[in-house]
């Protein structure tokens, strides 16, 4: 699975336990099933603690503050990790610049009109030995473990905000924590497409086109997720703009220079297996297309012998006949 398959299908997973929040109560009111253990492990402390933070720092501006002290807590806990899967990925970028004369030889063979299904399906197989032969992983590194990790911590907000009379009727300098905001949203949003900028304006050229529609899928689900949920979630999502833009500035003007350099040392003395060549594409190419005559020509010397036979049984009766 690709990275772009992979946070397709956990974003809209994110986005189907928001908008499935209220699907099931008990006769109290709160949430039964899945969703009341999320409520109960983490809805409820969430709730308490924002809360009691509210009532520390006081209102009208407390629980909003609360909110946005447990997102940044949560957020900075997640931060190494996500810091060193974008590392990951990138050192994978370097190392994969090492065999990229050889896929390409498969993406030229693979586009050809003339190359048969077959022929595609054999040449496609030898992308996968080239990463086993050279010890390479097949996603480098990427992973969804932050997503994840986010998902029941998104929920328990969604959920201490929705059982809390107190906390809906909350504000934030004058935005409402228990309805849609617009303003909040817009802010969150415009947060993740300056992120997404940077992260395709430093991407490598020949992994912007890719990048094009795919850059853009976090700003997009931010702005949607944001403008049908309550406030507070909106504002999860604006604080999690904010670490995740002063992330991909660390990676992008200060890591990613220094990643290039390290791998680019270390790719020098890499010895890399030689899997796919001309002469390999050109085999297959050259098999198939002989197995396809031959298998031809022995289905056209059956048809004759079938039709030979066929005369032979016509003759014998008209014989009869006669």
């Amino acid at each position: 699975m690709t990275k772009k398959h992979t946070k397709l299908i956990v974003l809209i997973a994110l986005l189907a336990l928001i908008l499935t929040g209220c699907a099931a109560h008990t006769a109290t009111g709160e949430p039964g099933g899945i969703q009341g253990f999320i409520y109960s492990l983490i809805g409820k402390p969430i709730q308490q603690i924002m809360l009691n933070i509210g009532n520390t720092i006081g209102q009208p501006n407390g629980i909003g503050w609360g909110l946005i002290i447990i997102t940044g807590v949560l957020r900075l806990i997640l931060l190494p990790l996500m810091i060193n899967q974008q590392s990951k990925s990138l050192r994978h970028q370097e190392r994969m610049k090492l065999v990229k004369p050889q896929t390409e030889l498969i993406q030229k063979a693979v586009k050809n009109p003339a190359t048969t299904q077959e022929q595609k399906m054999q040449i496609n197989q030898l992308q996968m030995k080239i990463y086993r032969e050279n010890n390479m992983s097949i996603t480098g590194g990427i992973g969804c473990l932050p997503l994840i990790i986010q998902l029941p911590f998104l929920m328990g907000i969604y959920q201490s905000i929705q059982y809390s009379q107190d906390i809906v009727h909350s504000s934030f300098f004058g935005i409402s924590l228990g309805s849609p905001s617009i303003i909040i949203t817009v802010i969150a949003t415009l947060l993740y497409v300056i992120q997404s900028f940077i992260m395709y304006n430093k991407a490598e050229p020949e992994q912007k086109p890719m990048m094009k529609t795919t850059a853009f899928i976090s700003p997009l689900v931010t702005f949607f997720i944001s403008i049908a949920t309550p406030g507070g979630i909106s504002l999860y999502f604006l604080v999690g703009g904010i670490v995740v833009l002063i992330q991909q500035l660390v990676m992008s003007y200060i890591l990613q220079p220094r990643i290039k350099k390290q791998s680019e040392a270390a790719n020098k003395d890499t010895k890399i297996v030689e899997v796919v060549t001309p002469e390999v594409i050109e085999e297959i190419l050259n098999s198939t297309s002989s197995t396809n005559t031959a298998q031809s020509n022995s289905d056209n010397s059956q048809t004759a012998n079938t039709r030979d036979q066929n005369r032979q049984k016509n003759a014998g009766k008209q014989n009869k006949k006669n």
